[in-house]
């Protein structure tokens, strides 16, 4: 549910009831050797992602996701995150991940799948076994203290009746 803020500008609020009157749209690139998809609302506002086979199954990846700062904190992240979640679950995807470099995207990402759901590892960077170091610390831990993680979640057990799906 998207709410309207009362002290946003008359120019905001109608960008803000547009967005919420506009159904997400999910657009696939096409020529790529991984099937990216981006799901889109209005001005600016979208998640793009892959899903990927591995050995474990199919795997969601979050490349990018944005929603201009003047349109923050009306739940859109929120709308855009669920949608993404549905998409990757259609394409069979049990689990996802993303660099997380805000503490409001870790919140939504928790909102959204639920933080038991959740796992952490630190953003990979070039390790001689190519593997990113496992992080054993409390969602709350995190939220307190925050810093930019790779953050997985299951999303097998995630129920997706009702939620609203992108228009392809």
């Amino acid at each position: 549910m998207i709410t309207v803020m009362v002290s946003a500008s008359a120019a905001e609020r109608m960008k803000l009831i547009e967005i919420v009157q506009s159904p997400g749209r999910i657009e696939r690139s096409a020529g790529n050797v991984l099937p990216y998809f981006e799901i889109v609302l209005p001005y600016g506002c979208g998640i793009r992602g892959v899903v990927t086979r591995f050995r474990r199954g199919r795997e969601a990846y979050i490349e990018s996701f944005s929603v201009p700062d003047n349109l923050r904190k009306n739940g859109i992240g929120h709308r855009l995150l669920s949608m993404f979640v549905v998409a990757a679950k259609d394409e069979g995807a049990g689990t996802m991940y993303g660099d997380v470099i805000s503490k409001p995207m870790l919140k939504t990402m928790a909102h959204v799948v639920g933080c038991r759901s959740l796992t952490f590892t630190e953003i990979p960077v070039r390790y001689p076994n190519g593997r990113s170091k496992r992080i054993q610390l409390p969602f709350e831990t995190l939220v307190d203290d925050f810093r930019p993680l790779r953050v997985h979640a299951d999303i097998s057990s995630v129920d997706i009746s009702g939620w609203e799906r992108p228009v392809r």
